[in-house]
């Protein structure tokens, strides 16, 4: 790729666009029509982007993993619906869960567990596993496996 002065400053600035955190292809695109660069640009600089190492998709399926089930406590289904909602193809989602220890995952989910159990002020334990159950499914957990949890860690 041949670029000039002007190319050569808007890749510097997405280098450093992509430099703070990782990114995903997506998230440049949108950066690149918000500085308004031509469609046929934005691709050699895609291209040239990766060639450098600041653009790569399993890496930042990867970080976008750890980030969200170690700070928000995100479940699996939560994670892999945020990754594809960046057009991340199935078998980066895949390598990126691959990151998470079984043993950590059910750890967090029982940790959660407690805590909201705490929290809720109904009487009646069903009702209760209940209200837990529904948080840990926003959350993202699979739902035949937070029931599971649920009856072990709070039996009748």
């Amino acid at each position: 790729m041949k670029i000039g002065s002007k190319e050569r400053d808007l890749f510097l600035k997405l280098c450093r666009y992509c430099a703070y955190r990782e990114r995903s292809i997506s998230e440049l695109r949108e950066k690149m029509a918000m500085l308004e660069i031509l469609p046929s640009l934005q691709e050699d600089l895609l291209l040239k982007l990766q060639e450098e190492n600041f653009l790569n998709e399993k890496r930042f399926a990867a970080s976008f993993v750890r980030g969200k089930f170690r700070n928000n406590s995100w479940g699996r289904n939560k994670i892999v619906f945020g990754l594809r909602s960046k057009g991340i193809s199935k078998k980066n989602i895949d390598a990126g869960l691959k990151d998470i220890e079984e043993e950590d995952y059910l750890e967090k989910m029982k940790t959660l567990m407690h805590s909201k159990m705490r929290t809720v002020r109904l009487k009646n334990i069903l009702a209760r596993r209940k209200k837990v159950a529904d948080f840990m499914q926003r959350k993202g957990y699979e739902i035949q496996l937070v029931w599971e949890i649920l009856k072990q860690e709070f039996p009748d």
